[in-house]
This record gives structure tokens, C-alpha cells and sequence, in this order.
């Protein structure tokens, strides 16, 4: 699969690998904890799979929890999905939870760094805002207090982002 170079509406230059004509479709992110609870993984699947069968692409990063939850629920339903790194795009390898669900015509991988850039911390942070830049709104499934998660949050409100915030009975902190 071939990697292009794009430059979003926000002028953010981008390096793409599958369908980047996803990048023209509705799109909602889908954000949360990597150490989700079956609450919020659950909370997550139904949500990008409910999107999905709407014709909406799902958009979020490619952590484990509900990043990838999402994903894998979005190709489950027929629907598209964006995966948006905090490395290279020449980094990403298919995680084996989502293979069997995957299709480069109903996926896109994009990254905002150097190709072979390794992940790290200040990445991720900055990535969050590229999820925020490339959907019309976003769903926080789970989070914790102090995480990554509310970071994405917190560029949400000031960019006066829609924000949904799924709850549920006993919710842990």
C-alpha cells in the first residue's frame, strides 16, 4: 500500500496509507482508555458500530482499549475507519485483533510525523488534536482522570468541538 502525502483543512500536512478519500466522509472520533473496562469497551463497540451502519467513519488512535475496540467494531458493521498514529506511518503494522476484520478500501492510516518516527508521549498528546481535527464531533467511551483521554477533551472544548461523554451505572474512577 502506497503512503501519499495530504494536507487537511487545518493545514496540517498528513502521510496516508489506504482509502484517503475517507478523509472527505462525516467522520466522529471515538476516544478512551487503553485499560478500559468491559463497560467501556462495550460502550465504545456500540458506538462505532451503530456509526458505521450510519454511513459514519469512525476516527481515533491505535491504542489497545477502546482505540482499538472502535476500529474493529466500525469494519465489523461495514463501516469505514481512520487510524490516526503517534509515530511513522512507516511504524504501523496491523494489530492481529483487527486483521480479520480488515480492508484498505474501508480503512485509512494517517500520521502527522516523520515516516520512521517512534512513538512517544508528546506525540500522542499532539495526535489527540489531529483525532479532534479530522472529526465533526467526539465520543469519550472511557477515561481516566489524568490521561490522555482529557487531553482530547480539553482540545475538544476549545476548538467548541460536539463532545459526548457516554455514562453508565457504576462507573469506576
Amino acid at each position: 500500500m502506497r503512503v501519499e502525502k495530504i494536507t487537511t483543512a487545518t493545514a496540517k500536512d498528513l502521510l496516508t496509507r489506504g482509502n484517503a478519500d475517507l478523509l472527505r466522509t462525516a467522520a466522529v472520533g471515538i476516544v478512551g482508555s487503553r485499560k478500559a473496562s468491559l463497560k467501556g469497551v462495550g460502550a465504545a463497540q456500540d458506538c462505532a458500530g451503530q456509526l458505521a451502519r450510519l454511513g459514519v467513519t469512525v476516527v481515533s488512535g491505535y491504542a489497545n482499549g477502546i482505540d482499538l475496540a472502535s476500529h474493529k467494531a466500525a469494519l465489523d458493521a461495514g463501516g469505514a475507519t481512520i487510524l490516526v498514529l503517534a509515530e511513522g506511518i512507516e511504524r504501523f503494522r496491523l494489530k492481529r485483533e483487527i486483521e480479520a476484520a480488515w480492508d484498505w478500501e474501508r480503512a485509512l492510516v494517517v500520521s502527522e510525523y516523520p515516516p520512521n518516527a517512534a512513538w512517544s508521549v508528546k506525540q500522542a498528546m499532539q495526535r489527540n488534536g489531529t483525532i479532534c481535527d479530522l472529526s465533526r464531533a467526539v465520543i469519550v467511551a472511557e477515561a481516566q482522570r489524568n490521561s490522555g483521554t482529557m487531553n482530547t477533551v480539553r482540545l475538544c472544548l476549545k476548538m467548541k468541538l460536539p463532545l459526548f461523554v457516554v455514562t453508565y451505572e457504576n462507573m469506576e474512577d
